[in-house]
């Protein structure tokens, strides 16, 4: 046997298995290569998913409820408003109670107005406000025993934002007049001197209570 033919043969042998390593190695630089491919085409996927819900987050309306105390009749008498302060249009708004409406008839305006802003479908732009009485308690002077108005509810708000095919946002408030504590109200302004003559005071006076109560009403 020649000498030389066995040299061959090893350095054949060798060849094989380097080239044989090396295809191993590729397969698996490749292997890996695509498993870092899929990972970050998933991340870039969630990244995308989260990218939008904060998008729609940020974009959607956000319709509340809130009890304030009156605009026009003071500490005893509560207003009540629906305020959208998203950054979008709010779309058939609606709200309901957690309890029956009060049946006091025909005399009870408040109440009639409330069903009738609630229960009719609103739309809100952003930063659009609606507002109405909520409750006034009984006059001694004229009827002791009849208030008008809801005193303390839950009141569940639903609308849709500007995709109306979607399921509706809905949000629970609980509308109480009872345990809000001290509520901060607008003063009512100066009390004139007695000196002023009596056509006097009526006819300036209850003007500046009124500016009073709406221009402290604007910094609530």
């Amino acid at each position: 046997m020649n000498p030389g033919d066995s040299t061959t043969d090893w350095l054949s042998v060798i060849a094989a298995a380097v080239g044989a390593a090396a295809a191993l190695l590729t397969s698996l630089l490749t292997v890996g290569l695509l498993i870092a491919a899929i990972v970050a085409g998933v991340a870039a996927v969630r990244t995308l998913r989260q990218m939008r819900t904060d998008s729609r987050a940020q974009s959607r309306p956000y319709v509340y409820v809130q009890v304030v105390p009156s605009l026009a009749h003071g500490e005893d008498v509560w207003d009540v408003f629906l305020e959208n302060g998203g950054r979008s249009v709010a779309r058939n708004v609606t709200v309901r109670l957690g309890h029956p409406w009060p049946s006091r008839g025909d005399s009870d305006q408040v109440t009639a107005g409330i069903r009738a802003l609630f229960e009719t479908p609103q739309t809100l732009a952003p930063g659009q406000r609606l507002r109405t009485y909520w409750y006034m308690p009984a006059d001694p002077k004229a009827d002791p025993a009849h208030e008008q108005g809801v005193r303390d509810a839950v009141a569940t708000v639903s609308y849709y934002g500007q995709e109306t095919s979607r399921k509706p946002f809905v949000e629970e408030y609980q509308l109480r007049t009872t345990n809000i504590g001290l509520t901060p109200v607008p003063a009512d302004g100066f009390n004139p001197p007695d000196k002023w003559a009596e056509s006097d005071r009526s006819k300036f006076y209850s003007v500046l209570q009124t500016i009073a109560r709406h221009v402290g009403e604007l910094r609530r």
